[in-house]
């Protein structure tokens, strides 16, 4: 500025037109104008670095406080939030999903958010939507709990003013996504409290379930970041504790003797009622056995059992060719009166998928089920496995072992679940 009052301004300040003509005819301007230019190059650089903090500031990280409230797990809260589950775990330093009612939890917005927040591309085995008569983009978009600017986003290729009726819109979706058989007696509020979502979504990603009862053994697909598995078996079967256990329930194939003392983990669970479903399909629900002890709601020490600590030990009485009621007793069976074909049929089940750990029974039972396993094809590989007979009593191999006081019930223990860390076999 001091170079244009040198030249157009006179000593007292006072405009000098003669000097301004002067400086317009001369190549001075255009010098002037390739200096600024110069310096433009040289300098606007630096100066975009030295003031992209400022920028930045104006659209700094602010942190919010979420408390945890009582049905609220990661998934929720993260949705609710627009955030993802990994985001909500690293901001909290949290090692697992686990959180309690009344926690504190830090939530982040804005500064660099935008650049680790950013939602996943469109996925080929996401949820998709059929156009039906009389729906719009903003109606499905609403439905599904999603926005326009989302929906669009995951359907580049189409106009959002023109959808046609049977057109398939893929919905925008990143959770993890889930296969679920439905279980014999299983409700659909059920299933979704086990993969902490709605039942409503469950409805909106399987259309029969919307129109029909669920049939046990069809497949629902399901999207959820729910753990895999919530139950955790800790320790030793003889000196170990359980966390967040699934409680038994009811069967037409069992009848449970104390629902106090039937808590395990959910594989437990799971395979058990897989392995009843199996005798009740291939035999009918009659004859039932008794479901005598799992472990306590928290494992540890169980009064009457050295095991059943740690949510993997399953005491179940053992089928027999007349049962007095419709339900076998736990008293001693002899070989002769032991109902091979159900009770091998409840093992089999288990054996063959790799579940079992051991399977304590009385050696004298064990010839008549390695000749019926014998019988229904199993090979002699799978014998070996299996079976300790022929072998003797105090052989050490075979999943089928002999244990003193074990004529009348099968002690059916399960393998660690491969989500347990903290389990250890034996």
């Amino acid at each position: 500025m001091e170079a244009f009052e040198c030249i157009f301004f006179t000593s007292d300040r006072r405009a000098d037109p003669a000097a301004l003509v002067a400086f317009l005819r001369s190549e001075r301007p255009i010098r002037y104008a390739q200096g600024m230019l110069l310096f433009h190059r040289r300098f606007l650089p630096l100066a975009l670095i030295l003031t992209a903090p400022l920028a930045a500031s104006a659209q700094s990280e602010r942190e919010e406080v979420w408390i945890v409230r009582p049905g609220d797990h990661l998934t929720r809260i993260a949705r609710e939030n627009e955030v993802t589950v990994a985001s909500l775990m690293r901001w909290n330093d949290l090692e697992n999903d686990r959180i309690r009612v009344g926690q504190e939890l830090i939530i982040r917005r804005g500064g660099a958010l935008a650049a680790t927040e950013q939602p996943a591309p469109p996925r080929t085995d996401g949820p998709v939507h059929k156009v039906k008569a009389g729906e719009n983009l903003g109606r499905i978009a609403r439905r599904y709990g999603k926005s326009l600017e989302e929906v669009l986003r995951w359907n580049p290729e189409i106009d959002p003013n023109r959808i046609r009726v049977g057109q398939a819109i893929r919905i925008p979706e990143t959770r993890r996504r889930i296969e679920h058989t439905v279980r014999r007696g299983e409700s659909i509020h059920e299933i979704a409290e086990r993969y902490e979502i709605e039942a409503r979504e469950i409805r909106l990603w399987n259309a029969r379930a919307t129109t029909a009862p669920l049939r046990m053994g069809e497949t629902l697909v399901i999207f959820s970041d729910a753990p895999e598995s919530r139950s955790e078996s800790i320790g030793l079967p003889y000196r170990g504790s359980l966390e967040n256990p699934v409680k038994l329930r009811p069967h037409p194939g069992f009848v449970i003797r104390d629902l106090k003392r039937a808590y395990g983990t959910e594989e437990t669970i799971d395979w058990l009622l897989e392995a009843f479903d199996a005798v009740v399909d291939r035999h009918g629900a009659k004859p039932k056995v008794r479901v005598h002890d799992i472990s306590n709601p928290k494992g540890g020490f169980m009064r009457g059992h050295a095991s059943h600590q740690s949510g993997r030990d399953v005491d179940l009485s053992l089928y027999r060719k007349r049962c007095s009621g419709g339900v076998c007793p736990f008293t001693p069976v002899s070989a002769d009166q032991l109902d091979v074909e159900r009770q091998w049929t409840l093992l089999r089940h288990m054996l063959e998928r790799g579940r079992v750990e051991a399977i304590f029974l009385d050696y004298s039972l064990q010839k008549p089920l390695y000749e019926e396993a014998k019988r229904r094809g199993a090979t002699e590989a799978q014998l070996r496995q299996w079976f300790q007979y022929p072998r003797g009593p105090s052989n050490p191999h075979g999943l089928i072992r002999h244990y003193r006081n074990h004529r009348d019930h099968a002690h059916i223990r399960f393998v660690c679940p491969k989500t347990d860390k903290e389990c250890v076999g034996r």
